[in-house]
């Protein structure tokens, strides 16, 4: 018999945000080995990390966006 927790072993806390400029919105390209995708900008929220300061270092990241 298997633990029933252990699908949510590895579950991950993400952030995420839709990025409008006019009618345009951002979308981040992901690679794969299995093909390309599109994802909103936004990435895994380190432990211990706060949501919004998660989401500001994601979009600095992938967008250069500064929400100071």
């Amino acid at each position: 018999m298997t633990d029933s927790t252990e699908p949510f072993s590895r579950v991950k806390i993400r952030t995420g945000a839709l990025v409008f400029c006019e009618h345009d919105v951002a979308l981040i390209r992901r690679d794969r080995a299995t093909g390309s995708h599109y994802t909103p900008p936004g990435g895994n929220v380190n432990p211990g990390e706060d949501l919004i300061a998660a989401l500001r270092r994601e979009l600095a990241e992938e967008l250069r966006l500064d929400l100071a």
